[in-house]
């Protein structure tokens, strides 16, 4: 199986994998965290014909609007827009990682720790959090800088 997304990886936004946060601060390691569309952008396959030909579809057809897209983020404020949008979007409940849960690292990064903290409890109301994991959460949110 392969599969192929696009969108704006935050190296400063943890993921939720088993126990542990984990960032994405590399290449290799990069996640779309905030989709541009406010729907899925994930393309799968299971046969790697199958793979290669869906991934050339959806890059010719969307080239241009990816690049407009990457080239349109130039701040925080940027960014915290597009997470906005999400918000908005019919898919905000099957978007991941939820919107809610993207804005509310953005705007504790933008020094607005309150709002970040309620955000994610907006996210934690839909989620199925360990509590472990979301005081793990919550303290990376306020400590973030």
């Amino acid at each position: 199986m392969g599969s192929f997304s696009y969108g704006l990886c935050l190296d400063f936004i943890p993921l939720v994998s088993g126990n542990k946060l984990r960032y994405f601060r590399t290449e290799k390691s990069s996640r779309a965290l905030l989709t541009f569309s406010g729907r899925s952008t994930i393309i799968s396959q299971w046969v790697e014909d199958d793979v290669k030909q869906s991934i050339t579809k959806a890059i010719k057809a969307d080239i241009k609007r990816i690049e407009k897209s990457l080239n349109s983020i130039h701040s925080l404020e940027d960014a915290r827009k597009i997470a906005i949008q999400n918000m908005k979007s019919d898919d905000v409940y099957f978007i991941y990682p939820s919107p809610f849960y993207v804005l509310a690292f953005l705007e504790a990064k933008g020094g607005n720790v309150e709002k970040g903290l309620e955000l994610l409890e907006k996210y934690f109301s839909i989620s199925n959090e360990k509590e472990n994991i979301r005081e793990m959460l919550i303290s990376k949110l306020i400590n973030l800088k």
